[in-house]
């Protein structure tokens, strides 16, 4: 199992800059002060999407395609490097059927890194559900399934990606602190 802990610069971790209304959701994120927590289900739907173009109270990162039909895409992207430029990871949660290839299921997070070696690291894993809840400007991220989940503060300041994925030989923790004002 190879063991991923990097303190990185941030370089860059957004969603979709626009925004939807919230929906209510099954599971309980309640010890996060949030503005809106929104449950996407895995399972593509037959109804046609609506993609949100203005962001507004629910911040940013709040889920901005709803619901996720067959041509939908939303994604959370973290991109990180470290400090001495030898170890870089990218996690991408996405909401979208495009990727996942089955036509059924719309949850999918995608996970690369590369390590001082040379060496390099891929791996993909369908959600079986999703969570994203938003305080502020910032958000956290629930892939059900997965063992991936992000954390941000509202300021956008900081963030964090935490991976506990057994089945993909991957554990561990990349935290990232911005450089600049958000």
């Amino acid at each position: 199992m190879r063991i991923l802990d990097t303190n990185a610069t941030f370089l860059l971790a957004l969603s979709v800059p626009v925004l939807s209304s919230p929906s209510h959701v099954e599971a309980d994120h309640s010890h996060l002060s949030s503005h809106s927590t929104t449950k996407i289900p895995s399972i593509v739907s037959n109804d046609t999407s609506a993609a949100h173009y203005i962001s507004n109270f629910y911040g940013p990162d709040n889920p901005q395609v709803k619901p996720i039909d067959e041509a939908a895409i939303d994604w959370w992207y973290f991109d990180v490097v470290s400090d001495d430029l030898q170890t870089s990871a990218d996690a991408f949660f996405y909401a979208t059927p495009i990727l996942v290839g089955d036509g059924v299921h719309a949850l999918f997070v995608s996970f690369s890194a590369r390590f001082p070696d040379g060496t390099s690291f891929n791996a993909n894993i369908t959600a079986e559900s999703a969570t994203v809840v938003t305080d502020g400007n910032g958000s956290a991220g629930f892939f059900e399934g997965t063992g991936f989940e992000w954390s941000s503060t509202p300021d956008l300041s900081q963030y964090v990606v935490k991976i506990n994925a057994p089945e993909l030989g991957i554990k561990g923790t990349i935290s990232m602190k911005s450089v600049s004002n958000c």
